[in-house]
């Protein structure tokens, strides 16, 4: 039986998940290198470092946070063509 990386389903969800979330990607990565630099510099020990490497891994796990504020009117309007529009708060006249 022959098996390659990424076969199976669940590693290959994973795999998927590092690439199409590059934001977190990269923060989780930093992370580790950070904490790896601080472990070879000696200002921390291994056991320390397991916070770090714990950290990075689930941040390179999660997903991209959604898009608020100024991109948020981009993305819908790359999505549907128009921008997106806040509801009306009715106030108290």
């Amino acid at each position: 039986m022959c098996t390659r990386f990424g076969a199976g389903i669940g590693t290959s969800k994973m795999i998927d998940r590092l690439f199409r979330n590059p934001k977190t990607t990269l923060i989780g990565l930093i992370l580790i290198s950070f904490g790896g630099i601080l472990v070879w510099f000696e200002k921390a020990s291994l056991s320390e470092f397991s916070a770090f490497i714990m950290g990075g891994f689930a941040l390179m796990m999660s997903r991209d946070g959604e898009a608020t504020g100024a991109n948020k009117n981009q993305e819908v309007k790359k999505k549907t063509g128009k921008a997106h529009q806040e509801p009306e708060q009715k106030g108290d006249e």
